[in-house]
């Protein structure tokens, strides 16, 4: 059964799926059929999203989901490749890629280092800019995490609902 294990973004990679000889990707003896076989992979985080997710169900499942941290995005990844999902090592990465820009909360006050890098995303400099303020001050509104020089405003505008300040 291949497993997805966790990979930093130092490594090259956020996320790394088990996979034998070069093959596609597909867990459980019972694997679900196969809509998107033959087309070729997919090159962007969005389109890795859409091809390996609309695999099995709507793409809008995902999207619903409130809440999830990195931790439950690859327990939930995990899951769905126990369960049938199919596509590359590499459109694997994209997926988790997608999900952690996009879908995935953060604690700006208590998240860890890798964690704000993958979501926000940030650079490793601004993230450290970012520690480095929160730990004698904390952050308490968006309008504070944006004066941190090296962040996207219109990125966080956007991923507001996601960016929380406890």
């Amino acid at each position: 059964m291949p497993r997805i294990a966790k990979r930093t973004r130092r490594s090259g990679t956020i996320l790394a799926a088990g996979m034998m000889s070069g093959c596609l990707i597909a867990g459980g003896a019972g694997a679900m059929t196969v809509k998107h076989a033959g087309e070729p992979p997919a090159k962007t985080p969005a389109g890795a999203f859409n091809k390996v997710c609309s695999g099995c169900h709507s793409t809008e499942l995902p999207k619903k989901k409130r809440n999830m941290d990195m931790d439950a995005w690859q327990q939930t990844a995990q899951h769905m490749v126990d369960n049938g999902a199919v596509g590359t090592p590499e459109e694997f990465d994209l997926v988790m890629q997608y999900l952690f820009e996009n879908l995935t909360m953060v604690d700006v006050n208590h998240a860890d280092a890798e964690t704000l890098e993958a979501v926000l995303p940030a650079p490793a400099g601004t993230v450290a800019a970012i520690i480095a303020r929160r730990t004698h001050q904390p952050f308490k509104t968006l309008d504070e995490l944006e004066s941190i020089r090296g962040l996207n405003a219109a990125a966080l505008e956007a991923k507001k609902r996601l960016i929380v300040f406890n």
